[in-house]
């Protein structure tokens, strides 16, 4: 297993509202899901509802040590970049998901199956914050989500 990890290295790149950083798939998903309430409270941010909208936006901020926008200075992620940021991170990891197969990262697979209950990949719920807006480059096979 760990030579696997040597040779292909299991790290999301994505870009915090102020650089560009390196994070470890694994720790990102133990951040957010901290207890069973993470997917209901994904989906009800989706649909807009609150208190579940800035719970949600907390745990991404802290999971990714993502600097929320400051119209002050312009820098920081805008609430749609930030689940922008969440959809690509869900993204990538249902990629590792089908390109390792179950067997070489259990602990992987065990937290998407448990995921499998949140909203569908790709809706990002951005759409009801009503705030700031975002490019949309790809992600690159090494997991880059930039803005």
């Amino acid at each position: 297993m760990f030579g696997l990890l040597r040779s292909r290295r299991l790290i999301f790149r994505y870009h915090n509202g102020l650089r560009r950083v390196w994070g470890d798939p694994l720790a990102s998903w133990a951040r957010l899901a901290v207890d069973n309430e993470w997917p209901r409270l994904v989906q009800e941010a989706e649909a807009g509802q609150e208190p579940a909208l800035t719970h949600v936006r907390k745990r991404l901020v802290e999971a990714f040590g993502a600097e929320p926008f400051s119209p002050e200075t312009g820098q920081g992620l805008t609430d749609w970049e930030l689940f922008e940021l969440f959809s690509r991170y869900m993204d990538y990891l249902e990629g590792l998901k089908k390109k390792l197969g179950s067997g070489r990262i259990p602990l992987l697979i065990a937290a998407l199956s448990a995921s499998d209950d949140s909203p569908p990949k790709g809706s990002n719920g951005a759409t009801t914050s009503g705030s700031g807006s975002t490019s949309t480059a790809s992600a690159s096979s090494a997991g880059e989500a930039g803005r």
